[in-house]
């Protein structure tokens, strides 16, 4: 019951901290007020990682060893992404 009670906590929590994102527009509004995680296709490219940390601050914080299918282009550069990552910003 202490286990259960504990991984839906975690639960709850992940939910309420997580933003799913295909709009770039909306990326530094969301980091900038919503505290937590924002998952983002990504089309690998590391110039656009670059560019994302260099404009907000944010980097790669996990790309999921099960990879789940892309939901958009990428986030940054509108290429065909290849996976989901999960951006956020050291505190």
């Amino acid at each position: 019951k202490i286990q259960r009670n504990l991984h839906e906590k975690s639960k709850r929590h992940l939910d309420d901290h997580l933003s799913n994102l295909n709009d770039y527009s909306e990326f530094n509004k969301i980091l900038d007020t919503k505290p937590g995680i924002i998952k983002a296709a990504w089309c690998q490219n590391q110039k656009c990682e670059d560019s994302i940390k260099e404009e907000t601050g944010a980097d790669i914080r996990l790309i999921p060893l099960k990879n789940e299918k892309p939901i958009s282009n990428c986030l940054y550069c509108d290429e065909k992404a290849k996976v989901m990552a999960y951006f956020g910003r050291a505190y």
